[in-house]
């Protein structure tokens, strides 16, 4: 049991390590650097100069699966990122740090394979 509970302490630590760093510039996303400061609004901006922006306190759910990217829940409106290695964004987005994203579907050089890279923002409303 002890040791049990040293591992979730350290891994309780090392997530808090995480949130402390800066995070990375990135031309895919746009984070609210002042301290203390979150976004009120997350604003999509889609390659074909269509502009979306919902509430932060209209999300219902985040999800995150790194084969499927990302889904925002608010209500019956869903939005999608799908790209690769989107764990940053999520870490952010569950923080309310992310003011914008924007997607990049035209063939772009990554430079290595740990690169953030957004490919689409797909908007999908269900019908309830």
């Amino acid at each position: 049991m002890l040791s049990q509970e040293k591992s979730s302490a350290k891994s309780w630590l090392e997530r808090q390590e995480l949130l402390q760093d800066e995070p990375s510039d990135s031309p895919f996303f746009t984070v609210e650097k002042q301290q203390g400061v979150t976004s009120i609004m997350l604003d999509f901006d889609f390659e074909n100069g269509n502009r979306l922006a919902l509430p932060y306190s209209g999300i219902m759910k985040i999800d995150f699966n790194p084969s499927d990217g990302i889904v925002l829940e608010w209500g019956n409106e869903h939005i999608r990122v799908i790209g690769q290695n989107l764990g940053e964004l999520y870490a952010l987005l569950a923080r309310h740090k992310v003011s914008a994203i924007r997607e990049s579907r035209e063939a772009f050089r990554v430079e290595g394979e740990g690169e953030l890279f957004i490919r689409e923002i797909a908007r999908e409303t269900k019908q309830w």
